[in-house]
């Protein structure tokens, strides 16, 4: 009964996925999608309180697990090479696959690209998003602010929390848009690398010699 009703998740992600990758976000109806899964409106409301509830499913799973990874890393990593090797790790996990949607030309799209190519088309995803990735920041100075030994109120983890955040924001907006102007740009997780490498030639004073 378990294995079918994750079968059937899959499914309904599947679809989802490709509808909204084909034709658009909000011009993707609850019952296009059910109509191509082969399932009743009640099967989907069973495993999806809402359309963007389905369409984040990825996004928050991928953010779940980077603070996960994230938590699990040695202290003595400065922020870059946190980053670098808490991408690889999703990567490892499956985040890099063909079991994602992919581009024009084959690659797969990340959650976080996804995200942001539906917050784009709809303001309730914004939204959504945007109370994610607050709470993504919240989380991160927090175990910055716990690396670093500083006490509650200091500033300093909220920057370099900031500057991971941002990162993100500038590789897959970057990426969703390069993709739109029917570009081929390299994986977003690539893009976030090389702009937290920029960032972090500031962070890294505050990382090693917090004032």
């Amino acid at each position: 009964m378990a294995r079918k009703k994750a079968l059937t998740r899959a499914e309904i992600i599947r679809c989802a996925s490709e509808l909204f990758l084909a034709q658009g976000y909000e011009a993707t109806s609850v019952q296009d999608i059910t109509d191509m899964a082969d399932i009743s409106p009640g099967t989907f409301y069973l495993h999806f309180s809402s359309k963007a509830d389905l369409a984040l499913t990825h996004f928050h799973g991928w953010v779940d697990d980077l603070l996960s990874i994230a938590r699990g890393r040695p202290t003595g990593e400065t922020p870059d090479q946190m980053l670098v090797a808490t991408l690889e790790e999703l990567a490892s996990r499956g985040y890099v696959s063909s079991q994602l949607p992919q581009d024009n030309e084959g690659n797969p799209i990340l959650p976080i690209a996804m995200a942001v190519l539906f917050a784009e088309q709809s303001p309730e995803v914004a939204g959504r998003i945007y109370q994610t990735l607050v709470g993504t920041q919240r989380a991160l100075a927090a175990l910055f602010a716990e690396r670093l030994g500083l006490p509650p109120g200091s500033f300093e983890p909220w920057m370099i929390a900031s500057g991971f955040v941002a990162s993100w924001f500038a590789a897959v907006h970057g990426f969703a848009a390069l993709l739109e102007e029917g570009g081929n740009p390299p994986a977003p997780d690539d893009l976030a690398v090389r702009t937290i490498d920029g960032i972090t030639s500031g962070l890294g004073r505050l990382w090693s010699e917090p004032d």
